[in-house]
């Protein structure tokens, strides 16, 4: 099992060569000096007169023909499939299976190679670019049998990567022709980021309530739970919950309210704002991605936990929950493709994250920058007043959010020493 590392979307099912592609034939370098001596007998034969020369070019030529017959018949009809696993991560093997088929009833192929090639999408220009190559051998291939081989994979980091054309050839019996078909076999993999671990004082080190630590049973808008009550309409409220006969008599909208479970929430926004004209190094982005990657993973699936997600890069995605491992794939995937982004989206992510996190969950942002001036000014006005019985924030802040907005919010910037400590990148495992 070949081991071939990439060098910088997975799908479950196999691409595979047609079966009526015509197979073509070219002289190998054996051949082109088996041809030479066949044309220096030939004339040998002609200027001497002799018929002993005459015969062995005939058998030459024969043996050519054979070559041509062979390898063309022996390819003819065969079909390959390629299987890549789903959910492949950056430094992590992953095995890719390759099936050929022999649907033919009497004719067997021998030798057969099989070769595979990689190309790599520039994320600066978009284009694919020539990667490495590997081949693998079937010895023999029974008439109406399957054979299955594999090999293994490493992308060394999150991306977009392509397995090019595949192609069989063969070059039995005599070695003087080499024999091969092509076809449809072409498969874009997304790589999604390394997911690593997050030391056992993660919650203590960014102020988060214990795991296990209960929490004040509360009421929210939705069908999580059993009917409550009724409460005014606010600006992020689906209207599935609007109580429209109470409505109509009081003259203002009112929402249902449902008993929702004790079951905790983390809001994570992913901050990948490029400042400046400088390019930021890829290594510092892949760090902040798989960071974020590695917290709603072990949030979702460690933690039984609920996550409000948000990416913010050149394609920003609005906030959406996380609710179990199934609805974290899509997540995953959407993170391989993310790259800095110049246009600064910060404060109209936040203001919707204050309007619809009512329950006043933990807010995680992780990012490549420091804490906006305006944030931090916020924050050291909010803790100036915290001896009043009702503190308020300050003008100064461009969202309109409750004190507890900015308590609960915890800015992480993968650049600080301070939090490097909480997060233990993946590294190559062994395949």
């Amino acid at each position: 099992m070949a081991t071939i590392p990439l060098d910088s979307s997975t799908t479950k099912d196999g691409d595979k060569i047609a079966s009526d592609a015509r197979p073509t034939t070219r002289l190998t370098r054996e051949g082109y000096q088996f041809v030479f001596m066949l044309m220096f007998v030939w004339l040998a034969a002609i200027l001497q007169n002799v018929n002993l020369l005459v015969l062995l070019s005939g058998a030459f030529t024969g043996m050519l023909l054979i070559q041509w017959r062979i390898a063309s018949a022996t390819l003819a009809g065969l079909s390959a499939q390629r299987f890549v696993p789903y959910g492949v991560e950056a430094r992590k093997p992953f095995i890719v299976l390759v099936t050929v088929t022999n649907p033919r009833r009497w004719l067997a192929s021998w030798l057969l190679m099989i070769h595979e090639n990689f190309a790599i999408q520039s994320t600066s220009r978009g284009l694919w670019q020539p990667g490495q190559g590997l081949t693998l051998f079937v010895k023999r291939l029974l008439p109406r049998k399957s054979s299955e081989t594999s090999y293994n994979c490493i992308a060394p980091r999150r991306g977009t990567y392509q397995f090019q054309q595949m192609e069989l050839s063969t070059r039995f019996p005599l070695a003087l022709m080499r024999g091969r078909v092509s076809g449809c076999g072409s498969q874009t993999v997304i790589v999604r980021p390394a997911v690593g671990t997050l030391v056992a004082e993660w919650r203590k080190a960014l102020g988060l309530p214990q795991h296990g630590q209960t929490r004040r049973a509360s009421a929210i808008s939705g069908g999580d739970g059993e009917f409550y009550g009724l409460r005014a309409y606010r600006p992020g409220d689906t209207y599935r919950w609007i109580h429209w006969r109470t409505s109509a008599k009081r003259n203002e909208l009112l929402v249902r309210q449902f008993e929702r479970d004790e079951k905790q929430s983390v809001v994570a926004v992913l901050d990948l704002y490029q400042e400046g004209k400088s390019a930021i190094k890829p290594d510092v982005v892949d760090q902040a991605v798989e960071f974020f990657a590695t917290l709603i993973s072990h949030v979702v699936q460690k933690d039984h936990m609920h996550a409000l997600v948000s990416i913010l890069d050149q394609q920003s995605i609005p906030l959406f929950d996380v609710k179990s491992a199934h609805q974290l794939n899509p997540v995953l995937d959407r993170l391989a493709l993310a790259a800095p982004s110049k246009n600064d989206s910060l404060i109209e992510n936040l203001r919707s994250v204050s309007i619809r996190n009512c329950m006043n969950e933990p807010i995680l942002v992780i990012s490549m920058r420091a804490k906006p001036d305006w944030l931090a000014a916020t924050e050291h006005s909010l803790e100036a007043a915290s001896e009043d019985s009702q503190p308020t924030a300050t003008q100064s802040s461009p969202i309109d959010a409750n004190p507890s907005f900015y308590r609960n919010l915890r800015w992480i910037n993968v650049n600080e020493e301070a939090w490097k400590h909480l997060f233990e990148r993946g590294q190559i495992v062994a395949g």
